[in-house]
């Protein structure tokens, strides 16, 4: 548990090939329900500084890596969905119309709504 103020995530290049469907796919509550195969660096240093001030710096593998590349393209403005080859990407346009995610209101709130991924 912990917070990292500022953080700059820097990840290993993925490797080469398709992402495994069954250990690298995706999914965000930014886009409730949906699953998609992305394959991302197996590394990721990560830099900030913690709430006191003090500075912060690890290497995040498998994962752990995997989410802290997934949360700092949030705070730049980019979901994973925003990432996927063009063949999921249109995959993922579509059931995010067909869900209705692109309608200004339709919202999913955690704790009151049913969850989207079955847990």
């Amino acid at each position: 548990v912990g917070a990292i103020v500022n953080p700059y995530v820097r990840a290993v290049r993925p490797p080469d090939g398709p992402p495994d469907p069954d250990e690298e796919s995706e999914g965000c509550l930014s886009v409730p329900g949906l699953i998609y195969p992305l394959r991302r660096g197996l590394s990721a240093s990560v830099t900030g500084v913690d709430r006191h001030g003090a500075d912060v710096q690890f290497t995040a593998t498998d994962w752990y890596a995997r989410c802290m590349q997934h949360e700092y393209d949030h705070l730049n403005g980019i979901l994973y969905v925003d990432r996927l080859d063009e063949k999921q990407k249109k995959k993922a346009r579509k059931a995010i119309r067909t869900e209705g995610w692109t309608v200004a209101g339709h919202s999913w709130m955690p704790g009151v709504d049913e969850d989207p991924f079955g847990h």
